[in-house]
């Protein structure tokens, strides 16, 4: 068992050889000499799982001591770093946030919204855990629209009702209805072809829950959902695929 002191809001790994141990398994922190000072949510993830013993001054501290130290973000963060690890991936920490190796990482309770404005570029991950632990990763990707011209009207074509319109793009000519029966605003089909390859809705800001529905909605009948993100300035989007991965 590996043995440690609380300081603060940190962890302290005394002994060189267990703060080795704890960094090749993936559990870094600050380095303090040869020694490891490790945040809450780590320490909380081990602790959890017996591998570590935690003591202020001659007392022991317990899983509820280190909880109620954590703020409303930093529990998300705990919920999500374990959800994580659990499953092989070893999330890193940034500052106080919580991200996948190599990764824009933005991490969601799914009673909240997802402020799409604030994706930057786009690619990147999101993480849903809610507050039992359970959770789901989503891949976020911009794409573009082949031939492409006008978002106005583009999105506009599938508003109206259930018929079809049919938007002259070229060679990458699209076709947009309504996707009032999947939950979205738009169905739409590349070319002539009989089967809609996106199912589209537009909006900056989106609860988590509905991107959930929806995602699994479009999962389940082979089509890939994108949110339509409205620049500030209006008259053009930002196109955002995004698709569950499977653990």
């Amino acid at each position: 068992m590996i043995v440690c002191r609380l300081r603060g809001r940190r962890v302290i790994v005394d002994d060189p050889g267990w703060a080795s141990t704890l960094r090749n398994r993936g559990f870094t922190g600050r380095n303090i000499g040869e020694a490891l000072s490790l945040n809450l949510p780590t320490a909380l993830y081990l602790l959890r799982r017996q591998k570590v013993e935690i003591y202020y001054g001659k007392g022991k501290v317990s899983e509820d001591d280190i909880n109620e130290k954590l703020n409303p973000e930093e529990k998300k963060n705990a919920l999500a770093y374990a959800f994580l690890r659990e499953r092989g991936i070893r999330p890193v920490w940034k500052g106080n946030g919580l991200a996948l190796p190599n990764t824009r990482t933005f991490i969601f309770h799914p009673w909240e919204r997802i402020d799409f404005s604030m994706l930057g570029k786009g690619n990147g991950r999101i993480v849903v855990v809610d507050g039992k632990g359970e959770g789901l990763i989503y891949a976020v990707e911009k794409v573009k629209l082949p031939g492409y011209r006008n978002a106005i009207d583009f999105l506009a074509e599938g508003k109206g009702g259930d018929q079809d319109g049919t938007v002259g793009m070229g060679k990458g000519e699209y076709r947009a209805g309504s996707g009032f029966k999947y939950g979205c605003e738009l169905r739409v089909y590349r070319g002539k072809s009989r089967h809609a390859k996106y199912l589209v809705s537009s909006g900056t800001s989106e609860s988590v829950y509905d991107i959930i529905a929806r995602v699994r909605i479009a999962r389940s009948v082979r089509k890939t959902y994108i949110q339509a993100v409205p620049s500030a300035k209006g008259g053009s989007f930002k196109f955002l695929a995004i698709r569950w991965i499977k653990l």
